[in-house]
């Protein structure tokens, strides 16, 4: 990963630069913006010292100094981020936030990330879902994975729930499974290769993606969409852009379990019927789309070097 430092280097023998935003570093120095299990824009907005008097870094104040100093650095002294010609944000809720504690609007273009060509539904039918809701990504705190597992306390019985990924909640986890009397419908699958998600997702009955944070994008939301798998997704950050509530899937508010456990409940209903066309996403969030997109912007600011 390539330091801000470079993009003054660049600008000082004025070659244009593109960057692209992966989180939201260049507006706070914690990227997340999730502090003590809640999304926080206390450091936001030029209050960047609000990050060490927090230990909103890892609960340090050695890391939080530096990521303090860093945002410090770049944003007030360098003006870092003034030099960069265009920003490349995946979705609209990303720009609009970077546009808030801001980032110039005119300087944001916003190009979705593509679903990689693996995951797209060679069949025109997925009818074959099982009995079971599939969780996929990392077990950290921000992700939501406890309130999905309190969910699951409420919801029918013969609802099982599979847990694909790693991470540092995975302890914790198991043992509230454990508590809560579920851990005979709760199986922890670990790390997946392509193959073996692809197969979890298309077979699943749904998708649940229960983020507490501001996620800036979706990719397992059209990696599931692609698969013809519905998706239960938090209603927070960019998930609302993909999923469309009661059409692809459902939405529920975000860190609320009974919500969560109305959907999953309303998702095995008989008469449930959902729009799901992975022609869509493969247009949508295609690689050809994406690249074409990117290629254009790429060539676009070129023609000025």
């Amino acid at each position: 990963q390539l330091s801000p430092s470079i993009i003054n280097v660049l600008k000082k023998y004025n070659i244009p630069v593109v960057m692209t935003l992966h989180d939201y570093k260049v507006i706070a120095p914690n990227y997340t913006l999730f502090y003590k299990g809640e999304v926080s824009y206390r450091a936001c907005g030029g209050r960047y010292y609000q990050c060490l008097l927090d230990k909103a870094i890892k609960n340090s104040y050695a890391k939080s100094f530096i990521a303090m100093f860093e945002a410090y650095l770049h944003n007030k002294i360098l003006k870092t981020y003034n030099k960069v010609d265009c920003f490349i944000a995946p979705s609209e809720f990303m720009k609009s936030t970077c546009v808030r504690f801001g980032l110039p609007e005119n300087k944001i273009k916003v190009v979705p990330h593509f679903v990689s060509p693996d995951f797209l539904v060679k069949s025109t039918n997925n009818d074959s879902h099982e009995n079971y809701i599939l969780y996929a990504g990392r077990l950290s705190e921000e992700k939501g994975v406890e309130s999905l597992l309190r969910a699951m306390s409420l919801v029918k019985k013969d609802v099982i729930l599979k847990i694909a990924g790693s991470g540092p909640q995975e302890k914790k986890l198991r043992e509230l499974a454990q508590a809560l009397n579920i851990n005979n419908r709760v199986e922890f699958l670990g790390n997946q290769d392509s193959k073996s998600l692809i197969k979890l997702m298309r077979d699943a009955h749904g998708i649940v993606i229960p983020s507490v944070w501001l996620e800036v994008f979706g990719y397992v939301a059209i990696e599931a969409l692609a698969q013809k798998t519905p998706v239960i997704a938090a209603r927070i950050g960019a998930l609302p852009e993909i999923i469309k509530d009661g059409i692809n899937g459902f939405l529920f508010k975000s860190g609320d379990t009974i919500d969560l456990a109305k959907k999953i409940n309303i998702l095995f209903s008989k008469s449930l019927s959902l729009e799901l066309r992975s022609d869509n996403i493969a247009k949508k969030y295609g690689y050809d789309t994406h690249y074409s997109v990117l290629a254009g912007l790429y060539a676009k600011y070129l023609t000025k070097f």
